[in-house]
């Protein structure tokens, strides 16, 4: 196939990623959820897709944090699921956690300083998070409630005073049920083949322009490409809510899925945010893999092979999801300076020369994914 592209389309995709972004914090179960879902169909439909949606439950945490160091108020946010309730009080540990690459979920280490905490008889936890430039980072959790004391996350830059100066804080939460969306744009003709699928997560703490913006915006033009170049090829472009809180939107749509897919391309995390640092997993043969690790190589991503495909460890955000089926995948994902934090915003984390780059390079990789062989 001969592959020809628009002299430049990162303009066209920076403004798709500065209206995602626009839309508001993409709090899986909020009102901006519900926005962007319905934002996201309507892209679709613009693209030519029929598009279908998966309405999803979960149990929602519904919380505020306010701590006031030495008088001041300072940026704060819970860690979700910690704790439920109303609690006012200055008994409070302190800690650090981090080194701006901590927000994908939580580890021993995090877990350590919140039981040490609890040992220890404090009331609640601050934790000041170390990254994104000095500024406060989320960090993602499983929906379940932990019933643990107050954990409380603030900005780094916060670190060495909280240490010295005294600090009270402010919490409430309930869990409440929520819902959410999935979307699922299709094109091409039902046939004995089972489709391509495109598949990049839509949900995370804040507006999230590089960390999810930059993905939705490729993916959409990825898959609008290949639906001109091949009307009838199946294709599937589906947007996952649920990141955050441990890929649930991911895990609910794939428990739907009878045949697996030809195979799967996820895009991950700030795929074309300033400074990221990238990664690529790929289970392929190996004319297939060749062909993608050309495609990538203006991105300068460092290519992994995975042991087992099969095994969801192998694998980064959604992909993970995807793993059970054992068929061929690209998983592409990364950090930023901005991951996970307020400040991820268009005009501070990508720009539309770094968007027509990726989305040509992703556009070669599709193509190789889309003629990769079924074995029946």
């Amino acid at each position: 196939m001969t592959l020809s592209f628009e002299d430049n389309i990162g303009t066209t995709l920076y403004k798709i990623v500065k209206e995602y972004s626009d839309l508001g914090i993409h709090r899986t179960g909020t009102d901006v959820d519900k926005a962007t879902a319905d934002w996201f169909a309507e892209q679709l439909k613009k693209r030519g897709a029929k598009v279908s949606r998966q309405e999803y439950s979960f149990d929602f945490f519904d919380g505020a944090s306010k701590v006031i160091l030495d008088g001041i108020e300072i940026p704060s946010m819970p860690l979700y699921y910690e704790a439920i309730g109303d609690f006012k009080t200055n008994h409070v540990a302190v800690a650090e956690f981090g080194d701006g690459e901590h927000g994908s979920g939580l580890d021993n280490t995090l877990e350590s300083m919140i039981d040490s905490a609890m040992l220890a008889g404090y009331e609640a936890l601050v934790i000041a998070t170390h990254g994104g430039k000095g500024n406060l980072v989320a960090i993602n959790c499983e929906p379940k409630l932990r019933n643990r004391i107050p954990v409380i996350l603030v900005p780094g830059r916060y670190a060495n005073a909280l240490k010295t100066n005294s600090i009270s804080i402010e919490y409430t939460a309930v869990i409440k049920p929520g819902a959410s969306t999935n979307i699922t744009g299709h094109w091409g003709e039902s046939s004995a083949d089972p489709p391509l699928v495109i598949t990049t997560p839509m949900s995370g703490w804040f507006t999230c322009a590089g960390e999810r913006g930059t993905g939705i915006a490729v993916s959409l033009h990825v898959a609008e490409w290949l639906s001109k170049q091949m009307p009838h090829f199946p294709l599937q472009l589906i947007a996952l809510s649920g990141h955050e809180l441990g890929f649930c939107g991911a895990y609910r749509l794939t428990e739907t899925v009878t045949v697996p897919p030809k195979a799967v391309m996820h895009l991950g995390s700030c795929l074309a945010a300033i400074d990221a640092q990238m990664q690529s997993i790929l289970h392929a043969d190996t004319s297939t893999s060749n062909t993608i690790q050309n495609a990538l190589a203006p991105m300068q991503v460092t290519s992994i092979s995975p042991e087992n495909p099969l095994n969801p460890d192998c694998w980064v955000g959604e992909s993970q999801c995807w793993a059970k089926f054992g068929v061929p995948m690209l998983s592409v994902a990364g950090l930023s300076p901005l991951f996970h934090t307020p400040d991820d915003v268009a005009e501070k984390a990508t720009t539309a020369e770094l968007l027509n780059t990726v989305a040509r390079c992703f556009t070669k990789a599709a193509v190789a994914m889309s003629q990769i062989s079924i074995n029946k």
